[in-house]
């Protein structure tokens, strides 16, 4: 036999334990790639098209969740701007559905 293999060893697991430890390794694998604003990205503030981009959406689509509360935005003289750290944290938010067993 081969002593450069690991050993797998199994065990029972609940569907919540097994949920947890899936959202564990997708958020720690997610942050390697788009890491958590800093305290200083909470007050960078950037344009209208940029909010856009970083969304991947259109200026109407951006205005439409600007409108409907998804997004505050804020009137800088003339300009509307976004807040880069409220952006990101509407980029990362998903609404997860539990289903349940029908008895």
């Amino acid at each position: 036999m081969n002593n450069n293999r690991q050993k797998i060893i199994l065990f029972p697991i609940s569907i919540e334990e097994l949920e947890t430890l899936i959202r564990e390794c997708v958020k720690s694998e997610f942050h390697k790639i788009i890491p958590p604003p800093s305290e200083k990205e909470e007050d960078i503030i950037i344009s209208r098209s940029e909010a856009a981009k970083l969304l991947g959406v259109s200026l109407s689509t951006l205005a439409k969740f600007c409108k409907s509360g998804v997004l505050i935005s804020y009137r800088i003289g003339r300009g509307v701007k976004l807040k880069k750290a409220e952006v990101l944290r509407t980029l990362k938010e998903v609404k997860t559905i539990k289903y349940s067993r029908q008895h």
